[in-house]
């Protein structure tokens, strides 16, 4: 029977290297890639999907955040949802004040040079990871530039995962990677005391895209999910 699969990337990607988990699958699933990225607004967006059921939503980064929320308002529905190394908020929540400060100046260099914004986010993503080119490689290649991007990223800036009600979320896995310079552990900590009844996987030597750098175990993991 097909599986039914949404997959929602990070910010200024697309759905590339959440595809490639399914290369393999020999039509076992129906693959929607439908990016946030294309609309102008979450309002947009939800209304483009609302109403579809799934099997799987995996959301990346960002991705998640957009995930939690669809679920939260109940505009789709999923039996499972995998998080990839997502934020639980960039914000509101008094983290290490190096990465708030780290945020507000990618912020602001995103409104101004956004090309340059997206590379030094591919090389955060790849960093400590011990498949760095790897991971540069693919993110470069799935780069997706949208005059969308602005208002994406305020959306991340200003969003808390505190604002999601979690008794509305179905089965979740919850993967980061042990060496994530975008997302700090401190954030994956929130998530344990709000998602209580999710499950944590945490991939040693890999950044912030587990996806790209531990490809294998991850689709096995899937395979779990299903």
């Amino acid at each position: 029977m097909t599986k039914k699969v949404l997959l929602l990337p990070g910010w200024a990607q697309n759905s590339g290297s959440l595809v490639s988990l399914f290369n393999d699958s020999s039509g076992r699933f129906f693959i929607d890639d439908t990016n946030y990225l294309d609309h102008s607004s979450f309002t947009d967006f939800t209304n483009k999907v609302r109403g579809r059921d799934y099997d799987l939503l995996i959301g990346w980064s960002l991705g998640g955040q957009i995930a939690l929320r669809l679920l939260n308002e109940l505009a789709i529905s999923t039996k499972s949802l995998v998080l990839l190394a997502t934020p639980f908020d960039f914000i509101d929540l008094q983290f290490e004040q190096k990465q708030k400060t780290d945020f507000a100046d990618f912020y602001n260099l995103a409104l101004s040079a956004p090309n340059l914004a997206i590379k030094r986010l591919i090389a955060l993503s790849a960093l400590n990871d011990d498949k760095q080119q790897l991971v540069i490689e693919e993110m470069t290649k799935n780069k997706f530039l949208s005059g969308h991007l602005p208002y994406w990223l305020n959306e991340l800036k200003d969003f808390s995962c505190r604002n999601i009600n979690f008794s509305k979320i179905p089965a979740t896995l919850i993967i980061q990677g042990k060496n994530d310079a975008v997302v700090c552990r401190n954030q994956l900590e929130y998530f344990k005391k709000s998602a209580i009844n999710a499950q944590y996987i945490i991939i040693n030597g890999c950044g912030h895209a587990p996806q790209i750098s531990a490809k294998q175990q991850v689709q096995e993991i899937i395979q779990l999910c299903l």
